[in-house]
């Protein structure tokens, strides 16, 4: 009965996700690369750092180096609990220096781009810096999979396995957002945000 509930609820998630990852890869696709990148999630020990990393390697990779800076909302200062380290550590990622620290309006004034974990954060930060013109985007929309949910779960408190599909989701979407400069196969759909 809860796997039933669980496909309902999340069915339109999944139905325009479609729509929406060409829509994410244009956005991306259209910026000039002159400004940073912020990746933000809640408490910024788990997620964003590791994918700030994440993000920052392939786009060195493909010869477009840039500044990917991340932050959170709350408690700055923080460490990234043990498997968060450990499980970054597998994937050739250190967040032993790592410190948490808090969005600010110098990083967003930098920035031309700044990703999310989910649809909560998106619309606190749009609130929050009203006066931004560039996107905010989940980071989940450039996952080239099928997906459940839009959603990058937070691991915290969780055993490291949650960790680790945390974290390959979060490569497969980095990955993705990397290519964003590559032709989109599909057009755009207005208004699937």
């Amino acid at each position: 009965m809860r796997r039933v509930a669980r496909a309902i609820r999340y069915s339109p998630q999944r139905i325009l996700h479609p729509l929406r990852r060409p829509r994410a890869r244009q956005s991306v696709k259209e910026m000039a690369g002159s400004g940073s990148v912020v990746v933000m999630c809640h408490g910024n020990i788990c997620r964003s750092p590791y994918a700030a990393a994440v993000l920052r390697r392939h786009l060195e990779r493909r010869g477009r180096p840039r500044t990917v800076l991340s932050a959170g909302f709350i408690f700055p200062g923080r460490m990234p609990p043990p498997h968060a380290q450990a499980a970054a550590a597998s994937n050739g990622v250190d967040l032993s220096a790592h410190r948490s620290c808090l969005i600010s309006e110098d990083m967003v004034r930098g920035a031309e781009l700044i990703l999310v974990m989910d649809p909560g954060q998106r619309r606190r930060i749009q609130s929050m810096f009203d006066w931004f013109e560039g996107p905010v985007l989940l980071l989940g929309d450039f996952d080239p999979g099928s997906i459940d949910t839009r959603t990058i779960r937070d691991p915290i408190d969780q055993p490291r396995s949650v960790f680790d599909e945390v974290y390959a989701r979060i490569e497969a979407c980095c990955t993705e957002l990397a290519a964003g400069e590559e032709p989109s196969r599909m057009a755009p759909a207005a208004g699937v945000w």
